[in-house]
């Protein structure tokens, strides 16, 4: 084999590798989440949501990975959107924060005392909502759309 052929199967080679990893490297398409939330009892304080990819945190606490979007209350329901979500399977969880300091505020029971919800709305008046009654799946470019009514 000559130097110009070997040169030439290299370049080749080169090509061929460099466009399966362009290929692999593609993001995979994202999909939108809108929540409307609702019925609030009043319009004070704020609405906060968490989008969860893992149980770690739900549906409580800040988790690594989970994305939060917060606000103002206006009416009966809002509509929050979290865009740009990779396919993979979500949870929600809602809170009307109406003193705005970003926890569900709760009695000397641990009873909740502010509204709050998850997506598939299963609440329960003596437990946390569970993840895996929470989970929904998100598919590639799917937008996907949820109602949560809060639980007071």
């Amino acid at each position: 084999m000559n130097m110009h052929s070997t040169r030439r199967s290299i370049v080749a080679l080169v090509g061929s590798v460099s466009f399966g990893a362009t290929a692999l490297a593609d993001p995979p398409p994202t999909a939108k989440v809108d929540v409307s939330v609702g019925s609030f009892q009043d319009t004070r304080g704020s609405v906060q949501c968490r989008l969860y990819r893992s149980a770690a945190g739900f549906p409580e606490e800040p988790a690594e990975g989970a994305i939060e979007k917060r606000t103002s209350i206006a009416g009966e329901s809002v509509t929050l959107s979290f865009e740009n979500v990779t396919p993979g399977t979500y949870a929600i969880s809602c809170l009307h924060d109406e003193n705005n300091n970003r926890k569900i505020d709760t009695n000397f029971f641990g009873v909740p005392t502010e509204g709050y919800g998850v997506s598939n709305n299963r609440t329960y008046a003596m437990s946390a909502p569970k993840w895996t009654e929470s989970t929904f799946t998100i598919e590639a470019g799917k937008d996907v759309s949820l109602g949560i009514k809060l639980r007071y």
